[in-house]
């Protein structure tokens, strides 16, 4: 049925049963799974910062949960904290993308969107190694032409040798002791 009252009542209906399995259950092993899934009625819901909540709360408490589609997750986070203007968190979620998912359907769209972030935040080393990186990548459908990563290499700003402020940001965030 494509009666959006009707599909809304049913993500309620979901979004219920599975805070019922949570709470009534608290040290099942899928408990995490069941977490996860309120985060994604929450994202299909458009309820995005209570989704960003439920995902950061899994990947901090269940970051080796098998079988969840971790790059979509990350990409969700990424894109959130983008909208957000808060480029640095975006460049993390989307390098944990990269990092756990490095061939996934998703990757490449982050590393793009990662040198994206890197040049508004004025990082335009991490920029070109991002873009180097994308060029020796293997050729496929989801890999960018290199006409266009040449041209986006091409267009950062020269980097002249004084200490990169949005360097020591981006590695005080990763290093911080804020949980995710």
């Amino acid at each position: 049925m494509n009666d959006p009252s009707y599909k809304k009542k049913e993500l309620d209906l979901a979004l219920l049963a599975f805070s019922k399995l949570i709470k009534d259950y608290p040290l099942s092993n899928k408990k995490g799974l069941a977490i996860f899934m309120t985060g994604s009625i929450y994202q299909e819901l458009k309820q995005d910062k209570k989704a960003v909540a439920v995902y950061e709360e899994v990947i901090a408490k269940y970051p080796n949960l098998p079988d969840l589609p971790w790059d979509s997750v990350f990409w969700f986070l990424g894109d959130y904290y983008n909208r957000q203007n808060d480029k640095v968190r975006s460049l993390y979620f989307l390098s944990r993308l990269v990092e756990k998912a490095p061939e996934s359907p998703n990757a490449n769209m982050a590393r793009l969107a990662m040198v994206d972030d890197a040049v508004q935040i004025g990082n335009y080393n991490l920029a070109q190694v991002i873009l180097e990186d994308l060029a020796k990548r293997k050729p496929g459908a989801d890999v960018i032409p290199p006409d266009e990563l040449e041209f986006k290499i091409a267009t950062l700003p020269q980097y002249q040798g004084h200490p990169d402020e949005s360097v020591d940001k981006f590695k005080a965030f990763l290093n911080s002791s804020h949980q995710f």
